[in-house]
């Protein structure tokens, strides 16, 4: 297509436009939107499967599907839809590179992206939790469960795994958008690509079983939908994605050599899984929360099971609130993750010549200490904020002790190798 042909929008992105002589008014809405992103997905698979030079125009229009008028609509030949997907791909890297903390060609720029790779991967399984309780709950054709749809919907907007413009009533397109809009920085194609993009730069520090694992979970999110309703397919997919991503968490502790480089690909991991539990607390247990809502957090941490046998009773805030945040059995709660990131940060190199704790270890030993005092009576938005505050700033000061550029010595570099 002819660069008198495209629009830029303010963010770079490419308008979607019609090809003329197809239409005085080339611009297109959704629908439009929907059936040229639905063509770039299908061609990005014949691309995955067949190479560039084996894909036909044919093949790319019955993957879609979509007629060959409607394909000339919207590219001029298969090298449009390839430079089409390649421009997407820059923006969805740029937009993961501009996340990242920053990064040296030293020791501590490849640990900064073996941290990163795990909270990519933890954002991916949070996100693929929300969509399937939201298809769950959409299916039951149950109008009780509307407020809860919302406030689901409104948490997948919020974390920009979608438009945010969607209404409650059509809440499956949200679902259907976070596994279809790679463009969107929480949907599921960026996440998981951003995680492989991430890996790709240490892949020798991965086995070859783990990096397959990573491969896999790109591929099965990324095998376009069918057109129309499609909550089951969807829902077969989450189930694949999660087990795929339990197996990379399984071949991480089983196939790593535990040393500091697996220490922060941890850390990675038990800080976005504390960050995402404090968020799913307060969106669905305030003192507002609809019914059902507590019932999707229990679900959203994975902690029926333990709750049916701990309390035998309806889900009821306090002990809720108990499970998912303070129990420190809970492989799920904050404060398990707190008490492995506390062990994690102990065992890597220190750095204090007097013997005394790491900035990151006063942060982490002192938000543990708060939470194992803690009364989940008296656990509200306030308290959760400022956990959450703390956890970023742990963050922050890991990356700014460990990951960034510094003195240090030969021995230290060794150690953290």
């Amino acid at each position: 297509m002819a660069d008198d042909q495209r629009d830029r929008h303010p963010d770079g992105a490419v308008a979607v436009v019609r090809r003329a002589p197809f239409s005085d008014n080339p611009e297109v809405g959704a629908r439009g939107q929907r059936t040229q992103q639905r063509i770039l997905d299908a061609a990005l698979q014949a691309f995955g499967e067949d190479g560039y030079h084996g894909s036909s125009i044919e093949r790319i229009t019955k993957l879609a599907p979509c007629s060959r008028v409607s394909f000339y609509q919207y590219f001029a030949s298969k090298e449009d839809v390839f430079r089409h997907l390649a421009e997407q791909l820059s923006r969805q890297v740029t937009a993961s590179t501009e996340m990242l903390d920053p990064l040296t060609p030293e020791l501590e720029g490849r640990e900064a992206m073996r941290a990163w790779v795990g909270r990519y991967v933890e954002r991916a399984e949070a996100t693929l939790r929300l969509v399937r309780a939201l298809i769950h709950r959409v299916t039951e054709h149950d109008e009780a469960s509307a407020p809860v749809i919302a406030r689901i919907t409104d948490l997948l907007a919020a974390w920009s795994a979608g438009p945010n413009d969607i209404p409650h009533a059509k809440a499956m397109l949200i679902a259907r958008a976070a596994f279809i809009r790679g463009s969107f920085e929480g949907s599921l194609p960026h996440l998981a690509a951003a995680a492989r993009s991430a890996a790709s730069v240490i892949r020798d520090r991965f086995s070859p079983d783990a990096w397959r694992a990573l491969t896999r979970l790109v591929a099965t999110i990324n095998v376009p939908l069918p057109p129309g309703p499609s909550e089951s397919t969807m829902l077969e997919r989450v189930d694949a994605a999660l087990r795929v991503i339990s197996s990379f968490s399984g071949l991480a502790q089983e196939n790593m050599s535990q040393l500091a480089g697996w220490r922060f690909l941890e850390l990675g991991r038990r800080i976005e899984r504390s960050m995402a539990t404090c968020r799913f607390v307060r969106q669905f247990a305030d003192d507002d929360a609809p019914e059902g809502a507590l019932d999707v957090l229990l679900e959203l941490a994975d902690s029926q099971i333990t709750y049916r046998q701990r309390y035998v009773m309806i889900a009821a805030r306090a002990p809720v609130i108990d499970l998912v945040m303070l129990d420190p059995n809970n492989p799920r709660s904050v404060a398990y993750q707190l008490d492995r990131i506390e062990h994690h940060l102990s065992e890597l190199p220190k750095h204090q010549a007097d013997g005394r704790l790491s900035p990151p270890q006063i942060i982490a030993v002192s938000l543990a200490a708060s939470l194992r005092t803690a009364d989940a009576a008296h656990i509200d938005d306030a308290v959760i904020f400022g956990i959450e505050d703390r956890l970023m700033a742990l963050s922050d000061e890991i990356a700014a002790f460990y990951l960034t550029h510094n003195d240090r010595s030969d021995s230290e570099r060794e150690a953290l190798a």
